[in-house]
C-alpha cells in the first residue's frame, strides 16, 4: 500500500486554510465552527483505481472520505447556483444566509479535497433537475431537504471509520451542517418548532440517521457521473 500520509505541517496548513475561509465571513450568525482538528497521522488506502465507467471511491477510510467529499461538492454546487441566480424578491437576510452557507460549503469541499490529496476523486458535475431556482419555496424546501439528508449522513458515517482519529474534523463540520439545516427551517417557518420537526427527530428524541446507501439513493441521482461504491464500508 502506498504511503499517502500527510505530515503535521501539511495538515495544519489545510486546517488553517479552512478556518480562515470560515471565520472570514463577516456578520455570520450561524456561529460556524471551522474544522481545526489535532492532526492525526494519515495513512489512507491506495489511490483510486482507474475506471472507464464509474468514479471509484477507493476502499476503507479513503472511500468514506471520498463519499463525504461528493456530498460536500453537491452542497457547494447547489448553494453556488442559488447565490449566482437568486430567486425574485430574495430578502437581504435570505441573501446573507445563502451567501454564508455557500461559503461554508465551498470551504468544506476544499477541506476534503486537500485532506484526500492524490487519493481524492475528481470534481464532479451535478444537475438539480427537480429544483426551480426561480421559485422561493422550491429553493428553500430543497435546500432544507439536502441539508437534512447531509446531517443524517454525518450522524451515521462516523461509526464506519477504521481510524477514530479522523472523527474530529468530521464532527466539527457536521455541527456546521446542522446549523445550516436549522437556518433553512427557520427561514421557511420563522419562530416555529420546524427546526425540531418530527421528520428529523425520532420518537426517542434523536436526530434522523441514514446509511450511505439511503443517502446515495436520494442524492446521487443529481450526480452526472456514475459512482462505484463497491468497496465503501457498510454497517
Amino acid at each position: 500500500m502506498a504511503d499517502t500520509s500527510l505530515s503535521r505541517k501539511k495538515f495544519l496548513k489545510i486546517a488553517g486554510a479552512s478556518a480562515a475561509a470560515l471565520w472570514g465571513l463577516a456578520g455570520c450568525e450561524l456561529n460556524s465552527i471551522p474544522p481545526e482538528p489535532e492532526p492525526p497521522g494519515l495513512n489512507l488506502d491506495p489511490d483510486p483505481r482507474p475506471n472507464d465507467y464509474a468514479v471509484y471511491l477507493g476502499s476503507g477510510d479513503t472511500a468514506l472520505f471520498n463519499y463525504i467529499y461528493i456530498l460536500e461538492q453537491l452542497e457547494a454546487a447547489f448553494f453556488t447556483r442559488v447565490v449566482e441566480n437568486p430567486y425574485p424578491a430574495m430578502s437581504e437576510e435570505e441573501e446573507r444566509i445563502f451567501n454564508d452557507i455557500q461559503q461554508h460549503e465551498v470551504a468544506h469541499r476544499d477541506f476534503y479535497k486537500a485532506f484526500l490529496d492524490e487519493n481524492g476523486i475528481q470534481q464532479l458535475q451535478f444537475e438539480f433537475f427537480s429544483t426551480d431556482f426561480s421559485n422561493r419555496q422550491d429553493v428553500l424546501g430543497d435546500a432544507r431537504w439536502i441539508e437534512d439528508i447531509i446531517v443524517s449522513m454525518y450522524n451515521h458515517i462516523g461509526q464506519l471509520f477504521e481510524n477514530p482519529d479522523y472523527l474530529n474534523p468530521i464532527i466539527k463540520i457536521a455541527s456546521v451542517e446542522a446549523r445550516h439545516a436549522a437556518a433553512m427551517r427557520n427561514v421557511l417557518q420563522p419562530n416555529s418548532s420546524l427546526f425540531i420537526g418530527d421528520d428529523i427527530i425520532t420518537p426517542n428524541g434523536l436526530d434522523a440517521v441514514n446509511t450511505p446507501n439511503d443517502v446515495s439513493s436520494l442524492l446521487f441521482p443529481f450526480v452526472v457521473e456514475n459512482v462505484d461504491m463497491s468497496e465503501l464500508p457498510r454497517p
